[in-house]
């Protein structure tokens, strides 16, 4: 026999205070066609080995976080399979608007603003490799995008496009990469 305590009725609930958390990628399940917690636009999306695999031949994109963040820093290992445009996404607001920042093409890193079409607006040298992984960061704090790798301050540009969005992966054009484990941090 069910044994009842009781009910509870809940007439408010809020969580308040800075986000700051990671998402534990081997925890993951696919919901509607969609890896938890992420939403995904374009691409094949899943994940193996305890990574995110996105293989592309667009702008493939990949979000999660609230909507509403605005200073906002996203850390997670990423590692360059095939082809270019392995990026980290901040303040994005759907599939046409918000910031991409990682390795582009071979001995390149750049951020790119999504206006409803890429742009390129900040570019840097950096020599990167197929199949090595990276720590890559990418951090929106007031006007300024900034990518770090592996700890390094590699690139950062003024711009006051979005001020809030959500943080995810993105493939840029045709190839493969490897996402891990993203640590989410409001600033």
């Amino acid at each position: 026999k069910e044994k009842t305590l009781g009910k509870l009725y809940i007439d408010n609930f809020q969580v308040t205070g800075k986000a700051d958390y990671f998402i534990d990628l081997t925890k993951q399940c696919t919901e509607f066609g969609n890896i938890t917690p992420f939403a995904q636009n374009l691409g094949a999306w899943s994940v193996e080995e305890g990574m995110l695999h996105a293989i592309s031949h667009e702008l493939s994109e990949s979000f999660t976080g609230n909507y509403f963040s605005k200073d906002i820093r996203i850390q997670a290992p990423v590692e360059p399979q095939q082809g270019n445009g392995h990026m980290l996404a901040v303040r994005a607001q759907g599939t046409q608007r918000g910031y991409f920042a990682g390795m582009d093409t071979p001995g390149k890193v750049a951020i790119y603003r999504n206006t409803h079409g890429l742009e390129k607006i900040a570019e840097a040298p950096f020599h990167w490799e197929y199949t090595k992984r990276y720590e890559l960061a990418l951090e929106a704090a007031g006007d300024t995008i900034t990518l770090f790798i592996n700890g390094q301050r590699i690139l950062a540009v003024e711009d006051s496009s979005y001020r809030y969005g959500m943080v995810g992966f993105a493939r840029l054009d045709i190839g493969r990469t490897k996402f891990g484990n993203p640590h989410v941090k409001e600033l």
